[in-house]
């Protein structure tokens, strides 16, 4: 795709599904196979209310494993929600999701953030370590002791699930209401090398829309 059948695959097709029904039926529709997804907002800027990619990615493995966390336990991958269907064994609270820390900590991140308008959605992430950047300002509603989980190990030192969940409070809403995913189509076989090679072109893709509708830059570090 190019910008222009982006725009058309996002917003006349419609191929994305919100939160909540991820949260509750998810596994019934995330592919189980490779691929790319992508996930944004929808919700108002400037009043004006428009789809708002916020995060592209890619998984060589499956998207249900890259999406979903099953058991509660730390892994690289699902890091987004927790599976329906997971079994938590009381342990998810230790490695918490990113959408579970956008919602349980969602008022405390935006007392911490302080009132975001229309005109500063633009530095809601970025630069990503400026101590003015709200992204950062927002790291403050976080446990400590739960960061340092985190990022002092086991793994994956990094605090990168909390920035991009005080993303997610902002431009999610209390519930994550406004939040969602898509899967972009990639031309069949889907070979590492064409995973990148569609992630990059959907990246630049997804820059050039929100270029377009004056929206703000995306997570992902090709968006500097």
């Amino acid at each position: 795709m190019n910008s222009e059948q982006f725009g058309k695959w996002l917003t006349t097709t419609r191929r994305f599904y919100y939160w909540e029904l991820i949260k509750s039926d998810g596994e019934s529709l995330v592919p189980d196979a490779p691929g790319l997804y992508v996930w944004g907002a929808d919700c108002a800027v400037d009043s004006i209310k428009v789809l708002v990619p916020r995060y592209v990615g890619r998984t060589k493995v499956s998207l249900q494993s890259r999406v979903f966390n099953f058991d509660g336990a730390w892994s690289p991958e699902g890091r987004y929600v927790f599976a329906p269907t997971a079994r938590l064994k009381g342990v998810a609270e230790s490695w918490p999701t990113q959408g579970t820390l956008a919602s349980q900590y969602h008022a405390a991140i935006l007392a911490a953030v302080g009132p975001i308008t229309g005109a500063t959605y633009a530095r809601t992430l970025k630069p990503l370590h400026k101590p003015t950047s709200p992204v950062v300002k927002g790291l403050a509603a976080f446990p400590p002791a739960l960061v340092n989980q985190f990022t002092k190990g086991p793994a994956p030192k990094s605090d990168l699930r909390f920035r991009h969940a005080v993303d997610w409070a902002l431009f999610g809403g209390p519930y994550l209401e406004h939040l969602w995913i898509a899967f972009p189509p990639v031309v069949p076989p889907v070979t590492a090398a064409r995973l990148e090679k569609a992630e990059l072109q959907s990246i630049d893709d997804a820059k050039a829309w929100n270029v377009k509708h004056g929206l703000p830059k995306l997570l992902n570090r090709q968006d500097p």
